[in-house]
Order: C-alpha cells, then sequence, then structure tokens
C-alpha cells in the first residue's frame, strides 16, 4: 500500500509540474512540483540502492513559507528488495530573512530480502546563505529485530563435567537513532556551489555505537547533485559514501531566466535524512549444555589425564587414572582420556551404559544439536593399554593402542550395543576383537588390528569375530584394517535361533590364515551379509578364500558380495571368493563388480549334502588366476565328495573371464561341474567373455585328481545348460566343443530359458 501510495505522488508531482506558471524576474517564485532519481552506493547498515523520489508542495506563501510532501521509493541493486518512504515537512524564512527553518514528520519502510522494518521519522533544520544546521531522529516501530535463517551450531567446549554448545543465530535489527551536522559553503562549482558538512552520529540497538560523519555536497547545477561521505564507527569501521542525483524541473525551473540563488531558493530542497532504515546484522551467541537426545538429561563427563591429573575428574581438575574414574561414572555418561605421560594402562572392564574415549580420535556424540565433534579431538598420541578391555552392554570404546595383550584385545560377551572405533591392536594372544552371543548394534570401525594368536599358535584366531547364538544382532564393520592373522581376518556368523544383519565395507584385509573374510549361518541361524568394496590380498599361507560367503547344518545364508579386490590366495585349497553350503543348509549369494586375480581359483560356487545354492555372477572381471576362473560345481564341498543330493543354480552373464588356467592344471576360464549321482547343477551363460569353457557331468576319473580326494569314480550327476547360450571371445570352444575336448565327460543337457533356477 506504502509503494502504490508513492507511486501516486510521484504521478502527481508530474502533473503539477506541467501545470506551473512562470513569474516576474524580480518577484517571489513558488516552488515547483519536482521528480528525480538518485543512486547511492552501500554506506554503513544500508544497501546500495537506486530509486525515484518526487516533491510536491501542498501549500506555500511564495518565498516565505511551504507545506511539502516528499515521497521515495527505491531498490536495492543488491537483493532487488524495495524500500520507501513518504515525508510530511513544513519550512518558512526566518524573520531576518537570512535563514529557512524547517521540521518534518516521516515514515520509512524497508525490506532486506529477509526481513520487512518500519519507522518514523523526525527532524529540524536551519539552512542559510553562511551555515547549514540540522538534527534527525529515528523511532523503529513494530518488530525491530528477526531472526535470519536457522540456527547454527558454533564451537564446543568443556566445563566441570559438561559440555557447552555454543548456538549461533543471525539477526537483523532496526537501530533507533539520531544525527546531526553543521556546514557551510566552500565554494561556487559551474553554476551553484559545494558545501562541506561535519557531524555525528549516535545508534542504539544490541550494541549501541557513537559514529563521526563528514560530508561534500555539489550542485554543479540547479538539476544535478552529487555527494561524498566519509563517516566511522566502532560497529562498521570506515565507509565512503557515493550518491548522484538529478532533478526534473530544476529548483529554479519556474525562473524565465537565471539569477543569482537567494535564501528563498533553499525551500525546495529536499531535506538531507537517513533515507533508507538503519539495519544491523549481526551473530548472537548462546551457551546451551549438549543433551543426551537418549535421557533427555546433560551429557556427563569423567576428565582423565594420564599420568599427570590429580583432581576429581573436573575438565579444569582431571583424574590421572582410568581405574579411578571408572566406579564414579554414572550411566551414559563418557570418561575422556588424554594421553599426557601416558605411563600405560592395565587392562579394564567397561560397565553397562560408559563410553571411554581418547583425545587421539575424532568421536562424535548425538545431542538435541545433532551429531558434534567433542573438543580436544584429535589432539593427542593413542593412550597405550597392556592388557585386554572388556565390554559391557551400551559401551564404547574409542582411540586406544591395546598392544600385546594375553588373550583377546577387546572382547564381549552376552551383551548388547557396543562401538569399537579407532584403535589399534597389535600382536594380541587371541583374537583382536572377538564379540560372541551379541544382540542389538554392532559398531566396529576405523581399527587396526594385526597379528592374533601370537602366543597360542598354532590357533586359529581371527582378527575381528563377531558371532551370534541367540537374538538379533546388526553388524557394521567398516574402514578398517586387519593384518597377519591366524584366522581369518573377519568373521561374521550365527549359530543356534540368531539372526544377524553384517555390513563389511571398505576394509583392507592382508595375509589372513583362513580365509580374508568370513559369513556363513550354522546351526538354525540366518544370516544377511553385504560384504563390499573391501580390498583383500592373501598368501600362500591363506588356506581358504579371500571371501567366503555360505552357510552349514540348517543355516540360511543371503549374501551379497560387491565391488572387492582380492588377489593373491594361491594356497592349492583357495579361491578369490567362495560360495558354499554343506548339510542341509541354504545360500542364496550375488556375487557382482568384483575383480579377482592371482588367486589359485577365481570364484567357486560349491555346494554339499543336501543343501541349495542360487547364485548370481554379474559384472565380474576374473582373471590371471591359477586354475579355474568362474568354477560352478555341485556335489563336492569340505568331506562332501559325491555324496548327497545337492541342488545348484547359478546365473553367470556379463562377466570377463579370461586367461586364467596359467598354471596349466586347471580345467578352464569357465566351468561347471557336477559331483556325484545325486547332484543337481544348473547354468545360465549370458552375454559372458570367457576363455576355455569346460561342462561336465558324466563319470570321468581324471576330471576328480585335480580335487586330490577319492575315491574319484564318484564324479556323475546332471549339469544343465539354460540355452540360448551366449559366449564371446572363447576361441575355438563351443558348448559342442568342450576342453578337454572329448564330448563323452557332458550329458549335453540342454534346458529353455528362464528354467535354470531352485525348484
Amino acid at each position: 500500500m506504502q509503494v502504490k501510495y508513492t507511486i501516486g505522488l510521484l504521478g502527481a508531482i508530474l502533473l503539477s509540474a506541467t501545470s506551473a506558471m512562470a513569474n516576474p524576474i524580480n518577484q517571489p517564485i513558488p516552488v515547483a512540483p519536482q521528480i528525480g532519481a538518485r543512486f547511492t552506493t552501500q554506506g554503513a547498515g544500508t544497501d546500495p540502492v537506486v530509486g525515484v523520489e518526487g516533491f510536491i508542495p501542498l501549500s506555500q506563501v511564495s518565498g516565505k513559507a511551504i507545506t511539502y510532501l516528499e515521497g521515495r521509493l527505491q531498490i536495492s541493486t543488491d537483493s532487488g528488495a524495495l524500500g520507501s518512504n513518504i515525508l510530511f515537512g513544513y519550512r518558512s524564512i526566518s524573520n531576518s530573512q537570512r535563514h529557512v527553518l524547517g521540521t518534518y514528520l516521516a515514515y520509512d519502510r524497508r525490506n532486506t530480502g529477509d526481513a520487512t522494518f518500519n519507522q518514523l521519522g523526525t527532524g529540524f533544520e536551519i539552512l542559510g546563505e553562511a551555515w547549514d544546521f540540522r538534527a534527525n531522529a529515528y523511532l523503529p516501530f513494530g518488530t525491530q529485530r528477526q531472526a535470519i535463517g536457522d540456527r547454527q551450531t558454533g564451537s564446543l567446549s568443556f566445563r566441570a563435567n559438561e559440555l557447552n554448545v555454543e548456538q549461533l543465530q543471525a539477526f537483523q535489527e532496526a537501530l533507533p537513532g539520531v544525527d546531526f551536522e553543521v556546514g557551510t559553503k566552500l565554494f561556487n562549482l559551474g553554476k551553484g556551489s559545494v558545501r562541506g558538512y561535519l557531524g555525528g552520529y549516535y545508534y542504539g540497538g544490541d550494541a549501541s555505537f557513537v559514529g563521526v560523519r563528514s560530508r561534500l555536497v555539489a550542485r554543479p547545477t540547479n538539476r544535478i547533485t552529487a555527494g561524498l561521505t566519509l563517516q566511522s564507527d566502532s560497529r562498521f569501521d570506515t565507509r565512503l559514501i557515493f550518491s548522484v542525483g538529478i532533478q526534473f524541473p530544476a529548483n529554479r525551473a519556474m525562473r524565465s531566466r537565471l539569477s543569482a540563488i537567494n535564501i528563498s531558493d533553499r525551500l525546495g530542497a529536499s531535506p538531507d535524512r537517513q533515507a533508507s532504515i538503519f539495519v544491523d546484522r549481526y551473530i548472537k551467541k548462546d551457551l546451551e549444555l549438549a543433551i543426551n537426545p537418549a535421557t533427555g538429561q546433560p551429557w556427563e563427563f569423567q576428565f582423565v589425564n594420564l599420568g599427570v591429573g590429580t583432581g576429581t575428574g573436573t575438565f579444569e581438575a582431571p583424574r590421572g587414572t582410568i581405574i579411578g574414574a571408572l566406579p564414579i561414572a554414572k550411566p551414559d555418561s563418557i570418561i575422556y582420556v588424554q594421553a599426557g605421560s601416558n605411563p600405560g594402562i592395565p587392562g579394564f572392564t567397561i560397565p553397562d551404559d560408559v563410553s571411554v574415549i581418547s583425545s587421539a580420535v575424532s568421536a562424535t556424540i548425538p545431542t538435541q544439536f545433532g551429531m558434534v565433534i567433542l573438543p580436544k579431538s584429535e589432539t593427542d598420541s593413542l593412550p597405550r593399554i597392556s592388557s585386554s578391555v572388556r565390554l559391557g552392554s551400551n559401551t564404547r570404546l574409542f582411540g586406544f593402542n591395546i598392544a600385546n595383550s594375553p588373550g583377546t584385545g577387546v572382547q564381549g560377551d552376552n551383551i548388547r550395543n557396543v562401538a569399537i572405533a579407532g584403535n589399534v591392536i597389535n600382536d594380541s594372544g587371541a583374537e583382536g576383537i572377538r564379540l560372541t552371543n551379541m544382540t542389538g548394534s554392532i559398531i566396529i570401525t576405523d581399527n587396526q588390528v594385526s597379528g592374533t594368536a601370537k602366543t597360542t599358535f598354532p590357533s586359529q584366531s581371527p582378527g575381528i569375530l563377531v558371532f551370534g547364538t541367540i537374538g538379533s544382532t546388526t553388524a557394521a564393520i567398516t574402514g578398517n584394517t586387519v593384518s597377519n592373522t591366524s584366522g581369518s581376518g573377519i568373521a561374521v556368523g550365527v549359530a543356534g535361533s540368531a539372526d544377524m544383519t553384517a555390513t563389511i565395507d571398505g576394509n583392507r584385509v592382508a595375509q589372513s590364515g583362513l580365509n580374508g573374510i568370513f559369513a556363513d549361518a550354522e546351526g538354525n541361524g540366518k544370516i544377511t551379509s553385504r560384504v563390499t568394496n573391501n580390498q583383500v590380498t592373501g598368501s600362500s599361507s591363506s588356506f581358504k578364500a579371500g571371501i567366503a560367503v555360505g552357510s552349514r547344518d540348517n543355516g540360511v545364508t543371503t549374501g551379497t558380495v560387491s565391488g572387492n579386490a582380492v588377489s593373491g590366495f594361491i594356497n592349492p585349497d583357495a579361491e578369490g571368493i567362495r560360495v558354499f553350503a554343506n548339510g542341509n543348509s541354504q545360500t542364496k549369494a550375488t556375487i557382482v563388480n568384483n575383480t579377482v586375480t592371482g588367486n589359485r581359483r577365481g570364484i567357486f560356487v560349491t555346494a554339499g549334502d543336501t543343501t541349495r545354492v542360487q547364485a548370481t555372477l554379474e559384472n565380474n572381471t576374473v582373471a590371471q588366476n591359477l586354475q579355474e576362473g568362474i568354477f560352478v560345481t555341485g556335489g563336492i564341498e569340505e568331506d562332501s565328495l559325491g555324496t548327497g543330493s545337492p541342488q545348484v543354480a547359478t546365473i553367470v552373464t556379463n562377466n570377463r573371464a579370461t586367461g586364467n588356467n596359467i598354471s596349466g592344471v586347471g580345467f578352464g576360464d569357465t566351468v561347471g561341474m557336477s559331483f556325484g549321482p545325486g547332484a543337481r547343477v544348473c547354468l545360465r551363460l549370458e552375454n559372458n567373455k570367457t576363455g576355455v569353457l569346460t561342462l561336465a557331468d558324466t563319470a570321468n576319473p581324471l576330471l576328480g585328481e585335480q580335487f586330490n580326494r577319492p575315491p574319484l569314480s564318484l564324479l556323475g550327476g546332471r549339469l544343465a545348460v539354460e540355452l540360448p547360450v551366449t559366449l564371446t571371445n572363447f576361441g575355438t570352444n563351443t558348448i559342442a566343443a568342450v576342453s578337454p575336448a572329448t564330448n563323452s565327460i557332458w550329458s549335453s543337457t540342454n534346458i529353455p530359458t528362464g528354467t535354470c533356477q531352485l525348484p
């Protein structure tokens, strides 16, 4: 409404200007309506603006007094936001005829793009031939302060046993204030003059301040006005502001010819005031206690500075030992440990619901403001622990060096919900990390585990073991480095009636004694495993697979093996990736986008006894393995050879299996076999790039020699291939001419499209 009124005012000015009449030269001249435009650069508390303005006399006594209305519409050149002014003023010539006395009342409105503010303004002025004086006051009303954007979390700090979180909120505030100035004519310029002013200002608000201001105002003609302002204060420092404006018609446009400017000519000058509402932008900082969302209570800390602290456990007076902090730690509290003189820490047990975290790692905790990083993080070396750490339920262990423990480095049994992160665990007497009969959430991330079973050789102890027998468990094992273990690098599994969902992602596993990564379900357990983006490297001493996913007894396994790089598993009984089942179990596996090179066998899918295996092999690169590239078989698994009635259905699509069998001992790049009369193996071969293809299900003792397991005469069963078969880059081999180069080893059983799946 304000903007519409201002535009209407400007239109009225134009109409009034066209109807004005000229007076005789030496008679007092009435002030004519004026319209103009002005540009002003950015100043303290204001945006750069361009605008239109108008001045319209409401009533006047020519050359003596005037009542007028002024309107202005401004647009920020930064944000495009609008501002406007309406001003009602009165001026008169003093009795001495040497000064113009004036006053006004104004309403201002400004949209900053983020907030809208309103204010009233008033002022008093004395304009003379020799000197000028003016003073203005600005009084915002309505909403004077508005929050801008969302609250942000700033710095964090400890105090006593608590954590303070700085909260930052941006505000815009319209400031009340006053200004004044005194000026005089300095010299003539063109047909006009240059005036200089010196003054000051005061603004209140959240933080009041005082400033000084000087101005030069040049009017070289009656139409053009230019100004240069220099101001300085403690809030906005020093600013230089430029403005330029043009008016039509000029102040003296009603004269028939130019004559000397007299004092009455200043009755129609635009009032000099801060036309844009002064808006301060600032950040307000508040300190709040960090709240644990799980309890609704402030987080509590016990502080330890090893070998240095002698206090009661506050941040200002930490304790000197972890053992001293454990008995007084309340549930849901954190023992925060600095390395100090790091004299070495004996083994300890973490009570339920307590976390032990060192300042050597970047640790995060949940708060009402989201996850925050604890202060002082990553400022120390890892404190040393010389024996085992035993976990309770709902506990965390972050950022310690556990070396030469006579037993397991970190262990937990019959507990729930633990997190182990950022630790270095070397040369343990048994496993590096062992969690058994677990339920709830298990997080094991960014640890380094090296050397297991150093004091109990030849025990086959995994670097990381998570095993459940009851209840449900969700395990995330990510970003760890595991090397030189006597058993598997990482092993997860279930037995009894347990079920587990395990994610094993982004780990580096090297030189394991058994499997690099192992996931299986035993008993009546169920496991869903995702083994993704790991780098697994073995050696001739690695007795099993780089990655093994399978089931035993009556277990049920669903596995995804994706994006891994596996190499170096060259032991005669080893593979890069192994999918397996025995007993009466079931395994369903998806093997996709892996790179499997330089192993004994590449990808091995196998089943024994009365098991069922369904596997999808897609987009894998399997090359330069010593024997077979992709090997799918039924009837041979561990101690089962040619017995039972295993069923295996495998889809092999878009793989590249070339350059394998480099030892000259294996059967080829892509191999399908059935061992034993009861075995049933089905293959779907689509769009694979492969070298030597071998299919075999007819009894032939020579083919069994590779496995070195008597009795060899049990080779047999049924191998079915789904039609059509699409293979490329496989030389002279075809489905009818397999390698070894005899058709007698395969019964040539073909089945229709879409039928290669378990019933």
